[in-house]
């Protein structure tokens, strides 16, 4: 941990649940190598939480890298069933 360094979250109080967590720090100086990310999170119909986009920034060095998670499909229903006899 630096000095100034920051992390938050986005808690979603219907669904109990992190929507977005961001961090903020820097490389080397603090007001010139910035570099934060940001994750949102969102939830499939059965509940279970994922990490929609990430996005991270490094200001100095203009980079942004972006990455978002769509169109998940249910591809197949997996069970076991086991018999001793």
């Amino acid at each position: 941990m630096k000095d100034g360094d920051l992390v938050s979250f986005l808690l979603g109080t219907a669904a109990k649940a992190i929507r977005k967590v961001e961090a903020h720090t820097y490389l080397d100086d603090a007001d010139k190598d910035r570099v934060s990310l940001s994750v949102d999170f969102l939830t499939f119909p059965d509940g279970t939480k994922y990490a929609a986009s990430k996005t991270l920034n490094v200001d100095a060095r203009k980079i942004v890298v972006a990455s978002t998670a769509k169109n998940y499909q249910k591809l197949a229903r997996w069970s076991a069933r086991y018999s001793i006899g």
